[in-house]
């Protein structure tokens, strides 16, 4: 029997087409997208949205406008999207304020992200997955017609 692909794995093919949508949208204004969440701990359902964030070297798009990019990925993509935009002056002090955690870059300029995550511990951690969706176990394994890869997982899941 063939290997099934996860959602997780489905919504980051989709979460990196969506990425490269944004590029084309912001050129060289666009500094970083990451994607969080249950699609970056690898934990997507099917109906799971899929959390992403941008890092704009300008200011970044109001809520009216984060709105207007949900429903452009919508259109183009099919998928439900939650879309937040960040300055990197914002972006930092969500860092500090422990706004920004659990997150697996899509694009970025120059190991931006990367470089901060890293230093900041900012990738999905196991504890925090199992805190959060460990009791959801049995609920997903009802939900879905085949495992979870755990190849899968430790990729998305550095140790």
């Amino acid at each position: 029997m063939a290997h099934k692909i996860t959602p997780s794995r489905r919504k980051f093919g989709i979460a990196k087409r969506a990425a490269q949508e944004l590029l084309n949208i912001y050129g060289n204004d666009l500094k970083a997208v990451y994607v969080a969440g249950s699609v970056a701990s690898n934990m997507a359902v099917p109906g799971s949205d899929i959390d992403m964030a941008l890092i704009l070297e300008k200011n970044g798009p109001n809520v009216e406008k984060c709105h207007e990019l949900r429903i452009f990925l919508f259109e183009k993509l099919g998928q439900i999207f939650h879309i937040s935009a960040w300055s990197p002056e914002s972006f930092k002090n969500g860092i500090k304020r422990g706004d920004v955690k659990g997150i697996i870059p899509l694009f970025e300029r120059e190991n931006y992200l990367s470089s901060i995550a890293r230093a900041h511990g900012l990738f999905p951690k196991r504890e925090e997955i199992i805190d959060r969706y460990g009791n959801a176990k049995k609920d997903i394994s009802k939900r879905m017609p085949f495992k979870r890869s755990t190849t899968g997982r430790k990729r998305f899941l550095p140790r």
